[in-house]
């Protein structure tokens, strides 16, 4: 969830990325963006299109996948950590998970955990304008309205945790309050 201390998060664990492999963990390198999230697995997600049977890949990210399922084949006794905002801000619509949970399988890997951080609406929503106004972003247009909005979901908790318990079942979803 995004205003939940991801980038501390994030941070953290690309700074102390040989220290976690020494404990058994893997922050993998080759879909790091921005220097410490892995948003490119969710530009690789949204690239992709659903057909009956098969998934269609972009031809920019085949070797970023090559290059993490071989990272994942180096450090296959590891628990692999996958961090980014984008998994809530940019999957509005379920069938994203779903592909995330197919690329998830088809990379190897068996038990997969989700660990969702939810921050009260009103929270999120302010620290949302307030780097909105500094950063000069385009959040919200002109307006706090969240109700047309293209990034309402990521206020509608029910919304993200049925969408991820559906793909990878509800046991397998822990949810933190920030």
């Amino acid at each position: 969830m995004p205003k939940t201390g991801t980038t501390s998060i994030q941070t953290f664990l690309t700074k102390n990325k040989f220290l976690l492999l020494k404990q058994n963990y893997l922050y993998p390198e080759s879909i790091l963006e921005w220097g410490h999230q892995h948003i490119t697995l969710v530009w690789i997600i949204k690239s992709l299109k659903l057909n009956k049977k098969l998934l269609f890949l972009k031809k920019e990210y085949k070797q970023i996948l090559i290059n993490f399922r071989k990272e994942l084949q180096e450090n296959k006794n590891k628990n692999v950590i996958l961090s980014t905002e984008g998994l809530t801000w940019d999957f509005n619509n379920p069938t994203y998970v779903k592909i995330l949970y197919k690329i998830l399988k088809l990379l190897g890997f068996n038990t997969i955990k989700i660990i969702v951080y939810l921050r009260q609406q009103e929270d999120m929503l302010s620290s949302l304008y307030s780097e909105n106004t500094k950063g000069n972003y385009n959040i919200f247009n002109g307006s706090l309205s969240i109700k047309n909005n293209t990034l309402r979901h990521i206020f509608n908790y029910k919304y993200i945790l049925k969408s991820y318990s559906m793909a990878f079942k509800k046991e397998n979803i822990i949810v933190k309050i920030f």
